[in-house]
């Protein structure tokens, strides 16, 4: 595959599947422009959308509460991930965060939400994981910028770009770990559009 004029981006598939329709699950950690992305595919390919954070606070995000883990919360969080596999088995989606995310949080966190059958289910759905990295280059500022926009709390994000970089490391070798195929990006100095634009041929002609 010809990957010029797109540097930063790594293609990985084991075998010589051909990835028709497939599940993409938008991973990597936080400012990459995940949700933005799925987002506009959401919009210009009539795409279902699903976010794997949502609601943590109560426990029902398809990856559990990383802040507040118990017993009921796993259980709940599992139960979301069955419900989710049952729901689209034949239809095509986007998925914001979903189990590299959740493998994230229990080694960062001790928890136990990660079952491996959910990676061989995923294997059965013609899943493609698309790994988004940001090579900031100022990330206090873009920092600044997302808690004002965003309206988040600064607990919820690294400190430093040197903290980030750490947590991404632990990402990254979860990634790698994986036996689904996985495009890594970079996103740095690129908008949306570009990035979105991009990915579309990469997966056309992955």
């Amino acid at each position: 595959m010809n990957l010029a004029g797109m540097a930063g981006t790594t293609v990985f598939s084991k075998g010589k599947q051909k990835m028709n329709n497939p599940r993409i699950i938008l991973e990597g950690h936080y400012m990459t422009y995940k949700t933005a992305i799925a987002s506009l595919w959401n919009h210009s390919h009539d795409v279902t959308c699903i976010s794997g954070d949502w609601n943590t606070r109560l426990g029902c995000s398809l990856w559990g509460d990383p802040i507040y883990p118990s017993r009921r919360v796993i259980k709940r969080a599992f139960k979301s991930i069955v419900t989710f596999m049952e729901l689209f088995p034949d239809q095509t989606f986007i998925i914001d965060r979903f189990h590299i995310s959740q493998q994230y949080y229990d080694t960062v966190f001790g928890t136990r939400y990660y079952n491996k059958g959910i990676e061989k289910r995923l294997a059965k759905m013609n899943s493609l994981i698309i790994y988004l990295r940001n090579h900031f280059d100022n990330y206090e500022e873009a920092l600044e910028c997302r808690l004002e926009n965003k309206h988040g709390q600064r607990v919820n994000y690294p400190k430093s770009i040197d903290e980030y970089k750490s947590q991404e490391r632990v990402l990254s070798k979860i990634l790698h770990q994986t036996g689904l195929p996985y495009i890594e990006y970079d996103v740095t100095f690129k908008e949306v559009e570009e990035i979105t634009k991009d990915l579309e041929t990469i997966i056309k002609n992955f």
